[in-house]
């Protein structure tokens, strides 16, 4: 099963933890389901389901972040701090709004414009909110 959606869905997650329960595998490129609950994490990452069972949090242009982290402590090497945009969309958008102010202060678009710009051009996952709330940024956080 693959879940490419940007919506949280505690059927779905049902389905994934049943479904990888049963010996089937899961390919989960949406952040929500894994920040559901602590019990459908630890269900879904238990040692028995994650060679079956494949998650990556993207960041800065889409570079595999987990992988990476994983691989530099199992080298042996320390990590002492990361740090990074954990949401380019929201990081662009607001750099737009940021130069237009600074360029021309009396015909910068307001920020809802530029949002509304931003959304049009399909810059933010489906539902925009999930971006400007920070829920997108905090899941891949998680």
């Amino acid at each position: 099963l693959i879940d490419a959606s940007d919506a949280h869905s505690e059927v779905l997650n049902d389905v994934f933890c049943e479904h990888t329960k049963k010996g089937g595998g899961a390919v989960l490129v949406n952040a929500a389901q894994l920040c559901a609950s602590q019990h459908s994490f630890d269900t879904l990452t238990a040692p028995q389901r994650l060679p079956r069972v494949g998650y990556e949090a993207t960041v800065g242009a889409a570079l595999p972040f987990i992988q990476t982290l994983h691989n530099l402590t199992v080298a042996g090497d320390t990590v002492y701090r990361v740090e990074g945009v954990l949401s380019g969309s929201v990081q662009s958008m607001l750099a737009q709004w940021q130069l237009q102010r600074q360029q021309k202060p009396s015909e910068s678009q307001s920020l809802a414009n530029v949002v509304m710009d931003a959304h049009r051009r399909r810059q933010f996952s489906m539902d925009p909110r999930q971006d400007l709330l920070g829920i997108t940024s905090a899941r891949k956080a998680l």
